[in-house]
C-alpha cells in the first residue's frame, strides 16, 4: 500500500501534466474526484480563483455529488 506522501507526489505530478492538456475547469473537476477516491469524502465545493488586492478572477467553481 503506498503511503500519504507517495500518493501526494503522485497527485501532484499528474495534476502537473494535466495543467498542459486541460483548462482550469476540467483541471479542477478532475483532481476533486480524484481527491474525493484518495482522501475519503463523497461530496464538496472547490473552486479556483487569483485574488489581488483589487481583483478577484475565477478560474474554476463547482461542486461534487452536493
Amino acid at each position: 500500500m503506498a503511503s500519504s506522501l507517495e500518493i501526494f507526489s503522485d497527485f501532484v505530478s499528474e495534476v502537473s501534466a494535466r495543467a498542459t492538456q486541460q483548462d482550469a475547469q476540467q483541471l479542477a473537476c478532475w483532481a476533486v474526484n480524484r481527491l474525493s477516491n484518495d482522501v475519503g469524502f463523497d461530496c464538496a465545493w472547490y473552486g479556483w480563483a487569483q485574488l489581488s488586492a483589487h481583483d478577484i478572477e475565477i478560474y474554476a467553481n463547482s461542486t461534487l455529488n452536493l
